[in-house]
């Protein structure tokens, strides 16, 4: 069972920036190695106008999966568990916003990972690039 989760992401963005990233939201019960758990990750852009646009990218890391999913690792003392972003695949190369709003994304974490309870965290940072008007 995973006791607790720490989410190490880390936020970047400009002093004059018209859109900022807010702290990220993860929602992830207790894992089972048994059952496997889903969650949520969200992401709040917060935007100075409805028409000003960023681009918010996943960085410092290399997310594995193809089209649509990412394949992440949470670290723990002696263990990493498997995590799946469903629908984040965009965070790769960049995901265009225009507005403040919330970005969700599905967590899903497979059974079948045996792991030692503790601490896991995902060393990761969100980059938020500001576009042109």
């Amino acid at each position: 069972m995973l006791r607790s989760l720490l989410l190490g992401l880390l936020l970047a963005g400009g002093a004059q920036a018209s859109c900022l990233i807010q702290p990220p939201q993860l929602q992830l019960p207790s894992y089972s190695a048994l059952s496997g758990t889903s969650g949520t990750l969200s992401i709040p852009v917060r935007c100075d106008t409805p028409q000003d646009r960023a681009t918010v990218f996943l960085t410092d890391m290399a997310p594995t999966g193809e089209g649509d999913d990412l394949t992440l690792y949470l670290y723990g003392i002696r263990d990493q568990l498997q995590l799946t972003v469903v629908g984040a695949g965009g965070l790769r190369s960049g995901l265009p916003v225009k507005g403040s709003q919330v970005l969700h994304f599905r967590l899903i974490t497979p059974r079948n990972q045996w792991i030692s309870v503790g601490s896991y965290t995902f060393p990761a940072t969100l980059t938020l690039e500001q576009s042109p008007p």
